[in-house]
């Protein structure tokens, strides 16, 4: 059986997340672990669990609407669609601003709203867990 170390720190951020005094609002391509385990309200980005991504897909427009203090998401890989391939870019590229911190620990980046009431917190569990501050 095959552990990955990635995925295994993301639950444990998850459970971390879940602790803090906060409930704040996650944007994120895992919609299983990370809203059930951190309780914060969830933007889904893979429309598993939000309507209007599952009819008409998501766009930075949509990140930015719902505001949160944290965007979770997997790197694409061969299977993606071009077009969440374009997105999940976009959401690099755009996330990439003195607005957010960005790490990454294996196949996932997450971004942290430098405004947020539970950034230094997180700042604090994304280093815990492994994660890699990204230039």
């Amino acid at each position: 059986m095959h552990t990955y170390p990635a995925a295994n720190e993301t639950t444990a951020l998850a459970r971390d997340i879940g602790e803090l005094p906060y409930v704040g609002k996650l944007a994120t391509t895992e919609p299983g672990t990370l809203p059930y385990y951190s309780n914060w309200e969830t933007l889904d980005l893979t429309g598993a669990n939000t309507p209007e991504i599952a009819l008409n897909g998501f766009n930075y427009g949509d990140i930015t609407a719902f505001d949160p203090d944290l965007v979770f998401i997997r790197n694409a890989t061969p299977g993606t669609s071009p077009q969440a391939r374009l997105t999940l870019e976009t959401i690099a590229s755009e996330t990439s601003t003195k607005e957010y911190e960005a790490y990454r620990l294996g196949n996932y980046r997450l971004w942290l709203m430098r405004d947020s009431e539970a950034y230094a917190d997180l700042r604090m569990l994304v280093r815990k867990r492994g994660f890699e501050p990204m230039p």
